[in-house]
């Protein structure tokens, strides 16, 4: 998902552009944010679709429309060619690798830990799938849909910028620790966007007490004619009570986006808020339960900070290994001594070490010897992940074929 440090990025140049706060004020929130320099501009007839096809519009008064509170109003200049670079040089790349070398990893359901927002990098390798589940520690829910400050607008504009430079979130920018934490909502619809999508509904989701995924369809907001959602956003309240008494267990939440690929099929993407560290995944525990069906069809991992490695996400990883059809990930996914479980291993590019961060760590040793005595394939034709010397590694794993563990039935099924 994210790197927790990185090298300093030169901010490039910013245009003249109307200023939301002022022109001092809203130049120290972005220094602070240590991003690329991207202000907002007036909204005006020409820039008002510059930003969002889907645009979400916070309640107001009962009969007047909400205010918009992700753009148009607040306009990112330049984002939009940002985003049409990404999809030629990263996004359009990736899928026709993936056409070729990840037909022996198709599954009805992805799954993708470590996300953040990166629903982007998860379509492009597996835009077929008809479920693909995201899951990071960072929150999202109908609740963001509420109007917001104009530095937290500056604060995902520049956030998903640097995205679109590097291909990856870092974890003190989704946090706010420099400047205000942008929404994930926004961020997760901007990787909607660039991935081809068009999201059709937002639902809260969440995992209950025995296990099984919730959602909460009398809560969906739906997108209009335009592709506009205009709803009051609904609490999605704590569990109801049962004989034993309420719920006091806090259990991961999050929303799902039902979507039309460029073709007209539905998707289903689901985010959910959960702590991957054995901690979160307890052995036994709900968590897990649910995490064992969903993670029955491939798997994919990058910029994931080599937390896989570690081994306080042992239950995690030993829960894909058992489970998973197939992984597709980069240096920083499991341990190669995990990827053992898996019948055939093919290695695409070159590694010789990860970035500075990670450098003299165990579990890259291991990466780099088991590299060199893989067969050579071609490298990628597209840069993804930490930058390091060698350049973009992807391994994908596999298993026998009729050797995975049979998917269980997709929850909630039925359309609207």
């Amino acid at each position: 998902m994210v790197e927790t440090r990185s090298p300093r990025v030169d901010s490039p140049a910013s245009k003249e552009v109307g200023w939301v706060m002022g022109l001092v004020a809203a130049t120290a929130v972005v220094l602070a944010i240590g991003l690329p320099s991207m202000m907002p501009a007036q909204a005006s007839e020409a820039n008002a679709g510059l930003l969002h096809r889907v645009s979400l519009l916070a309640p107001g008064p009962q009969g007047l429309p909400g205010r918009t509170t992700i753009a148009p109003q607040a306009v990112c200049p330049g984002l939009k060619s940002a985003m049409g670079r990404y999809r030629e040089q990263v996004l359009i790349p990736i899928r026709q690798w993936a056409q070729r070398e990840l037909r022996e990893v198709t599954a009805e359901t992805v799954l993708y830990p470590f996300s953040g927002p990166d629903a982007a990098t998860l379509i492009a390798l597996f835009g077929e799938a008809r479920r693909m589940v995201l899951l990071s520690r960072q929150e999202a829910s109908l609740a963001q849909l509420q109007p917001v400050p104009a530095s937290t607008e500056i604060a995902e504009c520049a956030t998903q910028h640097f995205f679109y430079i590097t291909g990856f979130y870092r974890t003190h920018d989704l946090q706010g620790k420099h400047g205000p934490a942008p929404r994930l909502m926004s961020l997760l619809l901007m990787s909607i966007e660039a991935a081809g999508m068009l999201p059709a509904a937002i639902i809260p989701i969440r995992i209950d007490d025995e296990g099984q995924l919730q959602v909460a369809r009398d809560q969906q907001v739906l997108a209009d004619d335009d592709g506009i959602f205009r709803s009051a956003w609904p609490a999605f309240e704590a569990a109801p009570a049962t004989e034993a008494g309420p719920s006091r267990i806090s259990r991961p939440a999050g929303v799902r986006f039902e979507v039309f690929d460029e073709h007209g099929k539905r998707r289903i993407l689901d985010y959910l808020s959960l702590d991957l560290s054995n901690a979160g995944l307890r052995a036994p525990s709900v968590e897990i339960d649910w995490l064992s069906g969903v993670a029955t069809g491939a798997v994919l991992i990058k910029s994931a900070s080599h937390l896989p490695q570690a081994a306080h996400f042992s239950n995690l990883v030993r829960t894909i290994t058992t489970r998973s059809r197939g992984i597709v990930q980069d240096e920083t996914g499991l341990d190669v001594q995990a990827l053992a479980a898996f019948s055939s291993i093919a290695v695409h590019g070159r590694f010789s070490e990860p970035h500075e961060l990670w450098r003299g760590a165990e579990s890259m040793k291991r990466l780099r010897g088991f590299t060199d005595r893989q067969p050579r394939l071609g490298s990628p034709p597209f840069v993804l992940g930490y930058r390091k010397p060698s350049g973009t590694l992807m391994i994908v794993a596999t298993r026998v074929p009729g050797k995975s563990p049979a998917a269980q039935g997709l929850p909630d099924d039925s359309w609207p």
